[in-house]
């Protein structure tokens, strides 16, 4: 074991071996750098100073040193960058058309059979903006106002309902990403006392249900007349979708999809989030030290 690296992951006395290693196998010349370095926000503290090699231009060292420990260097800056970059991503909303189900105008009526803008129904016919469109032979969704069903909580006036075995579907424009996990989340309302179970979730380009289905179930829900977000639900009552993907992806764009097992499901705003999958401590531990058998083996 490389002397300073505890057993297990430790951020701190890793790195802090790894340019002790660094600094052993650099010639003479060295530069002071601070004692805290920054990665795109994240700081890191050392408790002693740190040198870094700065050049091998003026270096006593014969030129074929200079030539190995330069490689040796700049190998040593790619495995920071696989070691570091991936634990600095962070998740990225991915845009819904009409996520909350308000484009279209329902001219002082309660409620009418619609089709949202920007999703299409079960028979592949699409929603337009302003005056709702229906799918003559899957008329299985509808658009009313959250206020005439005594509902509060929503996001804006409208709220999607769905009959048995309806269901509603979007593509989101963008492809899927490798080592990525994607979470939908969306508002349900159990309307008065009715009990109704309904899904959620993604699918690729031909129709396949990816991961885990977000599912909602309103006998679960004690409260009424209240748009709640599924996460924050008991999971006997939903749970959100997701869906991690690998090194291999789907085919095609992100497909969105909403439906009913059981009507009339009542929804609102949905929402997609993508995030970068970090590698597991111990991966990153092991090319690190991968780095560090460089420096040594020539010492």
């Amino acid at each position: 074991m490389v002397s300073g690296v505890r057993p297990g992951w430790d951020f701190l006395s890793t790195t802090r071996a790894l340019f002790r290693e660094l600094r052993h196998s650099a010639p003479k010349k060295l530069v002071k750098v601070p004692q805290m370095f920054i990665l795109t926000g994240v700081t890191v503290s050392f408790r002693t100073p740190i040198r870094l090699y700065r050049g091998f231009e003026n270096s006593t060292a014969p030129p074929q040193n200079n030539i190995m420990k330069n490689k040796k260097l700049r190998i040593l800056s790619a495995l920071c960058v696989a070691i570091f970059a991936p634990g600095l991503a962070s998740g990225a909303a991915i845009a819904v058309t009409n996520a909350s189900f308000e484009d279209n105008v329902l001219s002082g009526n309660p409620w009418a059979d619609a089709i949202p803008n920007g999703w299409f129904s079960e028979g592949n016919v699409a929603g337009t903006p302003g005056a709702p469109t229906t799918d003559p032979n899957f008329n299985n969704t509808f658009l009313e106002l959250s206020s005439a069903i005594g509902a509060s909580g929503g996001d804006g006036p409208n709220n999607l309902g769905i009959r048995t075995g309806g269901l509603i579907y979007q593509d989101l424009g963008v492809l899927f990403q490798p080592n990525t996990t994607y979470t939908v989340d969306i508002m349900v309302n159990r309307r008065g006392e009715a009990n109704n179970v309904g899904y959620f979730g993604l699918a690729d380009i031909t129709g396949a249900t990816m991961g885990t289905a977000g599912a909602t179930d309103s006998s679960q829900i004690t409260t009424s007349n209240q748009f709640l977000a599924v996460s924050s639900l008991d999971p006997a009552a939903g749970n959100v979708a997701t869906f991690t993907t690998g090194a291999t992806v789907p085919a095609g764009n992100v497909i969105l999809a909403v439906g009913a097992t059981t009507g009339n499901v009542v929804y609102d705003l949905i929402s997609v989030d993508a995030t970068s999958v970090i590698p597991e401590p111990s991966s990153m531990a092991m090319i690190l030290l991968a780095g560090l058998g460089i420096f040594r083996r020539r010492r």
